[in-house]
């Protein structure tokens, strides 16, 4: 035991931190809720009600009231894990309690990533525990019913076990692999394609192996993955006719990216082309029609440049949002100002208003929305930076370019969210962003070293 510690000291203070930070932010979250558990861990994306209904024997089902309409929009994976804990524990408390050490675990994953990211950097890995323990969204997500933990987590062990498959390509590391991904998808979706992108680079990186050897390999990580996945293809099958994890991604094209493209286009808010669309939300989330998709796509591709417009504003959104204002919201703190759009496009198209609106910020706990805004902004120039010293010192490996692969897919794939994105959508990423950046500034720090030296030798 005491060798554990000795050996793991490091991730272990990174952890208890990470558990201290996430408990301070619960019980002032608590308060903020007048002790209500259920008001503070209450998500908004349905799974309180999924779980309850499950534990209740009413079925996959987001209806709070008979009849019990099978659910069609999600994955199972979250909402079982709570109902397994709301079984096994009684407690809604106890569940987030334990939801809670899951989040606290994250940063000690990001410490594994950085070391297979950059090992070349003995201080990363600290550096990337102590960020995730103290991020912000890490923390409020962490007790929240919302997928990211669980996600997060599962995702971060795919991604440690498949970087080291391309180091010493094992069929163990493959299958456990696969088995994580598989888990990581019927959590939260999004990550469903990446399969293919794994087993191809998989494929062109040890391209000099045996081939035999690696197909069988690759083909065993494939094979996992679509082994967890079919359970549930074959229930949307038989109940909605329909191969597929879900209707998400109908429902995000018509509900979100459509509006989003609309306000663009129109110049109006997010909030009121959204009322416009003639199918409501909650008709789309019991059961969305294949009709649906279609639509969508037929009226966005009329405002190709608004779509662009939104592509490049969420693609800067996706790094550098900093999510302070939900945190401080969490924490019953009210701003007195609504902007009503994103602030990057307020700023870009009335200059003098969003001046107006940042002034009234400044002199309250507001401030902290814009020092949030240039943390973020920074670590993305420190992150940019990272890579270009990376690629310049010889130490873009392969498993740093997989990583850039991940990060451009998560940008990619977070688009079809519109103006609702935000930093939410970043955190399964954050360790190899922290631990990249992390690169960055010990270039530029010795860059300007170097500098120093340099004109102290000229003087």
């Amino acid at each position: 035991m005491m060798r554990f510690i000795e050996r793991h000291k490091t991730e272990l203070i990174v952890f208890f931190l990470a558990i201290l930070a996430r408990m301070a932010f619960f019980f002032v979250c608590l308060y903020a809720n007048g002790g209500n558990v259920e008001n503070t861990i209450h998500g908004q994306d349905g799974y309180f009600d999924i779980s309850r209904n499950l534990l209740l024997g009413n079925g996959f089902s987001i209806n709070q009231t008979p009849p019990f309409s099978p659910y069609s929009y999600g994955v199972p994976g979250y909402p079982f894990f709570l109902f397994f804990l709301l079984w096994a524990t009684g407690s809604y408390a106890a569940t987030a309690m334990i939801q809670l050490v899951l989040g606290a675990f994250i940063p000690v994953l990001g410490m594994y990533l950085s070391r297979l990211i950059v090992p070349t950097y003995d201080r990363a890995p600290l550096a990337v525990g102590i960020l995730l323990a103290l991020a912000p969204y890490q923390i409020l997500f962490s007790f929240i019913f919302y997928t990211e933990v669980l996600f997060t987590a599962l995702f971060g062990i795919f991604l440690i076990l498949f970087l080291n498959f391309l180091k010493t390509p094992s069929i163990r590391f493959a299958v456990l692999a696969g088995l994580f991904l598989g888990l990581a998808t019927l959590t939260k979706p999004t990550v469903q394609y990446l399969a293919i992108l794994a087993v191809v680079f998989a494929w062109w990186r040890l391209r000099s192996e045996v081939p035999r050897d690696i197909l069988l390999k690759a083909g065993c990580f494939f094979l996992l993955f679509l082994t967890v996945l079919s359970p549930w293809v074959y229930r949307n099958y038989r109940t909605f006719n329909m191969i597929n994890l879900g209707s998400q991604m109908p429902f995000n094209l018509y509900e979100v990216l459509l509006p989003s493209v609309l306000a663009i286009e129109n110049q109006t808010s997010f909030a009121a082309e959204q009322q416009k669309l003639p199918v409501q939300s909650a008709d789309l989330y019991v059961n969305a029609p294949r009709s649906i998709s279609r639509m969508a796509i037929t009226e966005i591709s009329r405002h190709p440049v608004a779509l662009v417009k939104l592509s490049a504003l969420n693609a800067v959104t996706f790094f550098t949002h900093d999510g302070m204002l939900t945190f401080l919201q969490a924490a019953g703190v009210q701003r007195g100002a609504y902007i009503g759009k994103p602030a990057l496009v307020l700023f870009l198209t009335a200059p003098l208003s969003f001046l107006k609106i940042a002034r009234l910020y400044m002199h309250t706990i507001m401030a902290s929305v814009f020092l949030g805004r240039l943390f973020w902004i920074a670590v993305t120039v420190l992150f940019g930076s990272g890579l270009y010293h990376l690629w310049r010192s010889g130490l873009f490996s392969a498993q740093v370019l997989f990583c850039m692969i991940v990060v451009v897919y998560f940008m990619l794939t977070t688009m079809i969210n519109g103006l609702t994105v935000n930093a939410r959508f970043r955190m399964p990423v954050e360790p190899i962003i922290f631990g990249v950046a992390y690169a960055g500034y010990f270039s530029i720090r010795h860059f300007r070293k170097n500098l120093k030296i340099d004109g102290n030798i000229h003087v």
